[in-house]
């Protein structure tokens, strides 16, 4: 028997832990993951075992070298990602003649792999999967099988709404040879979303739950959770045996892990769950609990559930809160507070007495360079790797970016200076403009030809191709840092495009044949106005305005009456302008309210739903300046107030709660959907039942466990009906 470790990957979900080392070499209990990988596979008779190798090739070889007890090991180095199932045709020649295991470098587990091998060799089919149940499905494959053990159904990553079970694939697959003829070489192959597929749709995939211990190690939370598991004794393996013995003065609550190559001083508090590196440092008076260290930690210093790598220096008196990792080499000064989930990166610095907090909405900070903190400052700290982003661009073929931000936030100016000094140094050119919003930004990225274009606001990004379409829909949130005075930051770039928002004004108004008029009394504005194109007059009552949203992308509404539709109302009014233009056929957003049929349908037209990061949606519902010229354009023509235009839409109630489900959402979204024989799947977004003039959607709240229900009609009775209906349908105890 032979088997095939996939260790390529960047291990980015476990930063700054695989900054300096591959995932599969992140530490448990002073020896690499990967060791008691290789223990089991040698347990199981493997002679050969083949590793693929591309993130810091060389760290796993310079370790373990060519043996493992009785295996001989043989590494290759992928210089392109060839997909998890492309990976292994290097060694084509070897697998070729039997059964073999593939198995994830990026998790622990204690099966028996002779019997899940002699079980897949009586199955006959071409792969057997190992599946194991999971809390969380949603970051794993979902696997569906009969009791013959045929799977039916495999989804991988999907979102919540898709969840149909809790069994997932642990990674771990024994394969028949017959498998290599299935995978090209000529292009990235992937086990789970190409060979899986193609299997199941011809029944020779198989699934297999035996007992024992599984976890994937691909999160710092679940770094920890292992090694509370193996402290527990949930795994089987041993664990390496410390004999450092606690000296005169050191109070131990068990179970903990102490290395025998630990300097711990007197007066040291070491509470449960504590694990202590071999690099580690404790200095007097220190208390520690469910953490894992392996740094040195100064006198007095505090931590809980938190991770320091090696080389890492805890200040004096610094308390670090649950959730914190502290990179290699990175150094926190006296009297800090680092609270939750805060992540700081590989060498950085930070000051005396520097409080660190992270922002719920965001996913911590992570230090890329050494960045100084001034002394006595708050600093929002936040994580994402801009660097990562600017790399994979490059790497991607694309060579040439528009970044645009917004220049008076020092958070966007840090991300847009951040990300261009990295794509720089990749060898990219990078073109940047004074966009004031996200509209203008996706105009000019269009207006230079380029494949993508950036625009940094607030702590967050957004990406633009090269039509001007937000890439994906979403907000991406790569935040990176900040200050508590932009005047701080002081972006330096090669090339700079000013005056871009007077020109795509002017874009607007001269493309249109009517005239745009706006009421302002500002003595320096007017003549800018004039400039464009606009005629200015005084303000006065009884002018609607239309405006958009800060990131120009939604249109706001109020009619000449003051009236401020909603976004229901201001969605259907743009609905019905495209009919009144001469529309068709309307592709709409999934959210759109189920009146859209009804008043397609009046007027003799049709609509189509999609999702909201289509393609097929017209720009109106994609910019906010399309479509204000939309609804300006229908003004003009059929020479009505906005008032009597908004009358003719259809009346749009919704009624939104937000609740705890008592059994898990999965379990939630099944009555959901066995409610109805008619209902919508949009990935991500939730699941939509389609009445008769009304609809109810249910998605997952940010919050864990939480769901949000919404329900709209015409008629207000029965949107609440409904929410009340489908409430209580969700939320009862009486689950039978």
């Amino acid at each position: 028997m032979n088997a095939c470790i996939l260790a390529g990957g960047t291990g980015s979900r476990l930063r700054p832990l695989t900054c300096t080392r591959p995932k599969p070499m992140v530490p448990l209990f002073d020896r690499p993951m990967l060791t008691y990988t290789l223990e089991r596979l040698n347990q199981a008779g493997v002679k050969h075992c083949f590793i693929t190798l591309m993130y810091l090739p060389d760290k796993i070889p310079s370790y373990f070298g060519d043996r493992y007890g009785d295996m001989e090991l043989i590494y290759h180095v992928e210089e392109a990602s060839m997909g998890s199932a492309g990976g292994i045709l290097a060694f084509r020649e070897a697998l070729k003649d039997d059964d073999f295991l593939v198995v994830s470098g990026d998790a622990v587990f204690d099966y028996d792999l002779t019997k899940a091998i002699s079980i897949h060799k009586a199955s006959e089919k071409a792969a057997t999967i190992m599946v194991a149940h999971a809390q969380d499905p949603t970051p794993f494959g979902v696997v569906e099988y009969n009791e013959e053990g045929t799977v039916i159904d495999f989804i991988e990553k999907p979102s919540w709404e898709q969840v149909t079970g809790g069994m997932v694939s642990t990674g771990l697959y024994i394969m028949s040879p017959s498998i290599l003829n299935l995978i090209p070489s000529d292009q990235p192959f992937d086990f789970s979303r190409d060979l899986f597929p193609l299997l199941q749709s011809n029944h020779q995939l198989g699934a297999v739950s035996l007992p024992g211990y599984w976890r994937d190690v691909g999160t710092p939370e679940a770094f920890l959770s292992v090694m509370r598991d193996g402290l527990d004794g949930h795994w089987k393996i041993p664990l390496p045996v410390s004999s450092a013995v606690p000296s005169s003065g050191i109070s131990v609550v068990p179970p903990c892990y102490l290395s025998p190559k630990a300097r711990i001083s007197k007066g040291v508090k070491l509470g449960p769950y504590s694990v202590i590196g071999e690099h580690a440092i404790i200095e007097p008076n220190v208390s520690i609990s469910h953490s894992y260290v392996n740094g040195k930690v100064e006198e007095g210093a505090s931590l809980f559930g938190s991770i320091t790598d090696k080389g890492s220096r805890i200040g004096t008196n610094t308390t670090l809160l649950g959730g914190c990792i502290v990179g290699e080499g990175a150094l926190l000064g006296p009297g800090c507070l680092v609270e939750n989930n805060v992540h700081i990166w590989c060498h950085a610095v930070v000051e005396r007495g520097s409080h660190l907090f992270h922002d719920q909405d965001a996913a911590g900070l992570l230090f890329r360079h050494r960045i100084q903190l001034n002394q006595g400052h708050i600093h929002h700290l936040h994580i994402p790797d801009l660097s990562d982003l600017a790399y994979s661009l490059y790497h991607a073929n694309i060579k040439e970016i528009v970044i645009g931000y917004e220049k008076s936030n020092a958070t966007a100016c840090v991300n847009a200076n951040c990300f261009t000094s990295v794509f720089l140094t990749c060898g990219g050119k990078v073109i940047c403009h004074d966009a004031a919003c996200a509209a203008t930004a996706a105009w000019i990225g269009t207006r230079l030809n380029t494949v993508l274009s950036l625009w940094f606001f607030g702590d967050s990004l957004l990406l633009f191709n090269s039509v001007g379409r937000i890439i994906q829909g979403d907000t991406l949130h790569f935040p990176i840092l900040s200050y508590t005075h932009s005047d701080e930051i002081t972006p330096d770039f090669p090339h700079f495009l000013t005056g871009v928002d007077l020109l795509f004004q002017k874009s607007i108004c001269h493309s249109n044949r009517f005239p745009l008029h706006i009421s302002s009394n500002d003595p320096k504005l007017i003549p800018i106005l004039q400039e464009i194109g606009a005629i200015v007059s005084a303000p006065k009552h009884g002018i609607p305005l239309l405006s958009t949203d800060l990131y120009g992308t939604a249109l706001q509404v109020t009619d000449e009456k003051g009236y401020a539709l909603t976004r229901d109302e201001t969605t259907l009014l743009l609905l019905l302008c495209s009919f009144l233009s001469g529309y068709d056929i309307v592709c709409i957003p999934d959210w759109v309210p189920a009146a859209a049929e009804g008043l397609a349908s009046a007027y003799g037209k049709q609509v189509k739903r999609t999702e909201s990061s289509s393609d097929a949606l017209p720009d109106f519902f994609c910019y906010g300046a399309s479509a204000a010229l939309l609804v300006l354009s229908t003004l003009f023509k059929t020479n009505q107030s906005l008032s009597s235009l908004s009358a003719s839409i259809p009346p749009c109630f919704t009624f939104t709660k937000s609740f705890r489900v008592p059994d898990g959402r999965v379990a939630a979204l099944n009555r959901f959907q066995n409610a109805t024989r008619e209902y919508s799947r949009y990935p991500g977004k939730g699941v939509r039942i389609g009445l008769q003039g009304s609809s109810v959607w249910l998605h997952a709240s940010a919050m864990e466990d939480f769901m949000v229900l919404k329900t709209e009609s015409s008629k207000e009775e029965m949107a609440k009906e409904l929410c009340d209906f489908y409430y209580h349908l969700l939320t009862s105890q009486d689950l039978s």
